[in-house]
């Protein structure tokens, strides 16, 4: 699929065009997607990608023997029942004087593996948003997990995994924190 603009001149119209040659219109979801759109004045006026930009805590877990061991895509490790927690809150877009300067971190066992600020994200948002908008038809209530800064286990030397026992705690500036105690899987 790709998105392009379709229509008379002057008057075009978003839409994705799927790989059989059908033109998909987006009109009743956006009145376009470009970087006007996708500015903070233009997002405020469109409620679908007005809700994927309320930031929120999201834990982006990763289950690495899945990923590495059992090859293919990374999609299955990171899909494992109670994966993906978000919260503990939504807040409001304009609850966040810049959602691209927040401090994030992680800490395992009250030891820091990650300490970052969303300023240093390889992509903004706005970006995000619309480059995604390309594969598929966001909806309000997407979520769209936008990374994590360095430290990752998998990038230790050596590489460290979390087992059971283990507490996770994490969090972003004005957005709260989250903990999770890591349990051995029941299977």
């Amino acid at each position: 699929m790709k998105l392009l603009r379709h229509g008379v001149d002057g008057a075009e119209r978003p839409g994705i065009l799927h790989v059989d040659g059908t033109i998909r219109d987006l009109t009743g979801l956006v009145p376009d997607i470009s970087g006007a759109v996708l500015s903070d004045a233009g997002l405020a006026a469109i409620r679908a990608f007005d809700l994927a930009r309320l930031p929120v805590v999201a834990h982006d877990v990763s289950e690495r023997a899945f990923q590495t061991e059992r090859s293919g895509q990374w999609t299955k490790g990171k899909s494992c029942d109670n994966f993906g927690q978000i919260g503990p809150w939504l807040v409001t877009r304009d609850e966040v004087s810049d959602p691209q300067d927040l401090a994030l971190w992680l800490n395992v066992n009250g030891r820091t593996f990650q300490n970052g600020s969303t300023c240093t994200m390889v992509y903004g948002v706005a970006h995000l948003v619309s480059y995604l908008s390309q594969f598929m038809t966001l909806h309000p209530g997407d979520v769209i997990s936008t990374g994590t800064p360095p430290g990752v286990g998998l990038g230790q030397k050596p590489p460290r995994y979390l087992k059971a026992g283990d507490v996770v705690e994490l969090g972003i500036e004005g957005l709260g924190q989250q903990r999770q105690d890591v349990i051995a899987d029941p299977a």
